[in-house]
């Protein structure tokens, strides 16, 4: 096969596919999916925690990379007791 014949057919596999691919869903099919992680307020859980960050000139996203990763707590049931 030549490759000038080969170009339109692959152009137009190209912009079927995206037409395809870029479809909205159906509102009446869609449902709320349950999430697998619920934000509780610190009164419901007794948990007081603030990463509370000061960038300076030494230390900051742009010298640092992780800068803003890891602030955050959570809980789960690891062994399926019903206790978190």
């Amino acid at each position: 096969m030549c490759n000038s014949c080969f170009t339109p057919f692959f152009f137009a596999f190209l912009v079927i596919s995206f037409l395809l691919g870029c479809s909205r869903p159906d509102k009446a099919n869609t449902k709320k999916q349950d999430t697998l992680l619920r934000l509780h307020s610190p009164e419901s859980t007794g948990i007081q925690f603030s990463n509370t960050l000061y960038p300076t000139t030494e230390l900051n996203v742009i010298t640092f990379e992780y800068f803003y990763n890891g602030a955050g707590v959570a809980v789960g049931d690891i062994n399926n007791d019903g206790l978190q």
